[in-house]
């Protein structure tokens, strides 16, 4: 599968480009082979008074990446039981703070997983925390859309999709996936049948969390800390409160602070751009 990214600026090296066509290989035998299903999820089991992290590994890069993201909602029911809570939190824009931060946190031990392409791995990583933070925000404005006009017709959802997806730099070339076929592809996405506007909690959630990539670079210690705090926060908190209670206040930006999105760009370009290693500070 020829793999072509999204951000032409970006310039990916040789190796960065290999590790992506590898990663994607994976979507490929669902097309053409017989292949398990890549299935992690966590839950709280009530009667035992526990979380549970349910994962089929499948030999795959993206085992790493899913454990880690189950993790943190399990670390984070942990904390919320310890101080009484059945919880993890009311909010889902907090609960996959939880999640995504703990996706970088594991960032130092990349070698263990990938040996020699630990920093190629980190880089790609990071690359798709972003692109999901961009599919989330389409995803939400294709659904605003759509809900405030039931006279839509297919055509024009196929339509009003393919433009969104232009216009966030998401039109994904393949040869498996032709324009009239991608242009379909929303209808795979069960949440704008049976949780409509879900999808936005994590571009909300995601643009906290890739702040911990930063805090990483600056003091891993402090950044573990920092997240410590986070997930023993009230589980009946919201958003804003949550990120106030953290740090002094103003260690975890909002995304809906002027020039937030800004800087987070620039700083996200700065690592992907690099080796992997360095996070350069953004005025």
């Amino acid at each position: 599968m020829k793999f072509t990214f999204i951000e032409k600026k970006m310039a990916p090296s040789d190796s960065l480009r290999a590790y992506a066509e590898k990663k994607v290989s994976k979507i490929d035998r669902l097309f053409r082979t017989e292949s398990e299903a890549n299935v992690t999820f966590s839950t709280m089991l009530y009667t035992l008074n526990t979380p549970f992290l349910f994962a089929n590994m499948d030999g795959s890069e993206q085992d790493v990446f899913s454990i880690s993201h189950e993790f943190g909602h399990c670390f984070a029911m942990w904390q919320q039981l310890k101080a009484g809570s059945h919880s993890e939190g009311r909010s889902m824009d907090v609960c996959e703070i939880h999640s995504q931060a703990m996706q970088l946190l594991i960032f130092p031990y990349y070698e263990i997983f990938y040996g020699d392409q630990a920093q190629v791995a980190r880089r790609y990583d990071v690359y798709t925390m972003a692109a999901g933070i961009l599919t989330a925000a389409l995803n939400d404005e294709f659904q605003e859309k759509i809900y405030n006009d039931p006279t839509v017709t297919a055509e024009q959802l196929d339509e009003l999709y393919y433009q969104l997806a232009q216009e966030y730099g998401l039109v994904v070339s393949s040869p498996y996936v032709d324009a009239n076929t991608f242009a379909k592809s929303w209808f795979t996405t069960n949440q704008y049948f049976d949780t409509p506007f879900y999808a936005i909690d994590y571009a909300l959630s995601g643009c906290v969390a890739m702040q911990f990539l930063q805090l990483m670079q600056q003091d891993e210690e402090t950044a573990l800390q920092l997240y410590h705090q986070l997930v023993q926060q009230p589980s009946d908190l919201d958003f804003l409160s949550v990120l106030q209670a953290v740090g002094d206040g103003k260690t975890l930006r909002s995304p809906f602070e002027e020039g937030q999105m800004e800087a987070l760009a620039e700083q996200l370009q700065a690592f992907l751009d690099g080796d992997g290693q360095q996070l350069e500070q953004v005025a």
